[in-house]
């Protein structure tokens, strides 16, 4: 996709799940929105919880999944394949916290 705009050539590149649009030959370069065409990597539910999280990596293979405070001290790091596996997060005061996975990140909320 290409447009004109201030007697400059723009073209919009796809890089993963975000557009680029470039200018000059890739000289200039603006982020547009992030366009999401397909499911999430990484699902978390439910959300909120109070006793367990189910994790639901859609691809990628296997990888580490850690539970972190917004201190960012990581409280729970376990290994999982693709599929689906769970936090016992019973334990756990109430708050928001992060899940990660990979480059993803997933907010929840235990109480």
């Amino acid at each position: 996709m290409t447009g004109t705009g201030n007697c400059a050539q723009w073209q919009l590149i796809p890089v993963g799940n975000a557009r680029v649009a470039t200018k000059d030959q890739g000289k200039a370069a603006v982020v547009a929105d992030e366009v999401s065409n397909s499911k999430p990597l990484v699902q978390v539910y439910p959300n909120p919880s109070t006793s367990k999280l189910i994790i639901n990596l859609t691809e990628g293979g296997s990888q580490e999944v850690q539970l972190v405070n917004l201190q960012g001290q990581i409280l729970v790091r376990t290994k999982l394949s693709e599929g689906q596996g769970q936090l016992d997060v019973s334990a756990l005061p109430r708050g928001l916290y992060l899940v990660k996975a990979g480059e993803h990140r997933k907010r929840v909320i235990l109480k």
